[in-house]
């Protein structure tokens, strides 16, 4: 993705590739609920796809959206931690909602909804232009983006 833009450092709009692969993990989760017993590799490869491309454009859009490699450092940190931490819960709640139910749908359920709740995030994540630290004014901003360069 990122070879194919023009000036790809904070200048381009990346919320339609993140919201299409989050909501290809959705709609293929719908489809292996719903879709027809034949067609479940197809939706299990579908959300495999979706998912290769959310990941590494979740780590890209952090670089992108930090003005200097301390920005960047302390994003990373938050990011990874916050989304490992959900990886390793998300097992154990998929198990216990099926030892509740005695199904996957409730399971396959909840991950529509954090497909959704991350094409919502990326699509803000996704947007042109830098984060800053709180209280960070334009000249502050500047002088961070000029002693990186």
């Amino acid at each position: 993705f990122s070879s194919r833009r023009r000036h790809t450092r904070c200048l381009s709009d990346w919320s339609s590739d993140v919201c299409s692969s989050d909501l290809l993990c959705g709609a293929s989760f719908l489809g292996v609920l719903y879709g027809s017993h034949s067609w479940v590799l197809f939706w299990v490869c579908m959300s495999q796809v979706g998912q290769w491309c959310s990941y590494p454009l979740a780590l890209l859009l952090i670089i992108l959206r930090s003005p200097n490699a301390d920005q960047a450092q302390s994003l990373s940190a938050m990011v990874q931690t916050i989304g490992y931490t959900m990886g390793a819960i998300s097992p154990l709640l998929a198990g216990s909602l099926f030892e509740l139910t005695g199904r996957w749908t409730a399971s396959l359920w909840v991950l529509c909804v954090i497909a959704i709740a991350q094409a919502l995030a990326g699509h803000g994540a996704g947007r042109i232009g830098q984060v800053r630290r709180r209280g960070m004014s334009d000249d502050e901003m500047l002088i961070a983006e000029v002693g990186t360069a």
